[in-house]
């Protein structure tokens, strides 16, 4: 599963992702899955890279190299 899939499984699920600095959030915690929850700590940093290009309008292709970015910057 890709990290839009993911996000798709979840609003499905009923639950709501966000970023929160560099840790992943999902809303209502308590009604994440325990499998699930595993599956989305596994792909954590893709959902985050995925999450933030939605947030600042980029295309999907540029996920991959927001940490290039942030390396470059930091």
């Amino acid at each position: 599963m890709n990290a839009h899939d993911l996000y798709l499984e979840a609003t499905r699920r009923g639950l709501k992702l966000e970023p929160a600095g560099d840790k992943l959030a999902v809303r209502p915690k308590g009604k994440c899955p325990p499998d699930f929850a595993n599956v989305l700590r596994a792909h954590k940093g893709e959902l985050l890279d995925w999450l933030e290009t939605r947030t600042a309008h980029l295309p999907p292709d540029c996920a991959p190299w927001l940490h290039v970015a942030r390396q470059v910057l930091a």
